[in-house]
């Protein structure tokens, strides 16, 4: 057993087991105190986290709360626009791709087009009839 006003007593597996620093906590006179000691330690800032919660006013606490969803809200929004730009940015490369595609296909259908037009003029020059002609394209 530890008593407060007697830390000079504390045994070695009293300081090992941080009780010498739980002494200071509870003898802290005032939040800013408080807040100095706990600095140091993630565990103890949230050990004065909840007692500073525990013992603020209700409408206080109303705010404290409020702020601490703000920040989750905020935070899930945050993560929600980072996955619409990745998407933003897929759909864009994808849209790329297919103009690139798109304009590789118009350019070989022009030079099909031409090479078309070239047959269709050697085969009337060598005797074939529009007929002829309209007929194996059916075909």
């Amino acid at each position: 057993m530890l008593y407060l006003n007697q830390t000079e007593l504390a045994t070695q597996e009293d300081i090992d087991n941080d009780l010498i620093y739980w002494a200071k906590i509870f003898k802290a006179t005032d939040w800013d105190e408080l807040r100095k000691l706990c600095s140091e330690s993630d565990t103890f800032r949230e050990v004065a986290q909840v007692m500073y919660k525990s013992n603020v006013q209700s409408q206080e606490k109303t705010y404290m709360e409020a702020h601490e969803k703000y920040l989750l809200d905020k935070l899930s929004v945050d993560n929600a626009l980072r996955k619409r730009d990745k998407e933003i940015s897929l759909l864009t490369e994808e849209v790329t791709s297919l103009s690139n595609e798109v304009s590789s296909l118009t350019s070989a259908n022009s030079s099909l087009n031409t090479e078309n037009a070239k047959l269709l003029a050697l085969l009337k020059q060598n005797g074939f009839s529009e007929e002829q002609i309209a007929s194996y394209l059916a075909n």
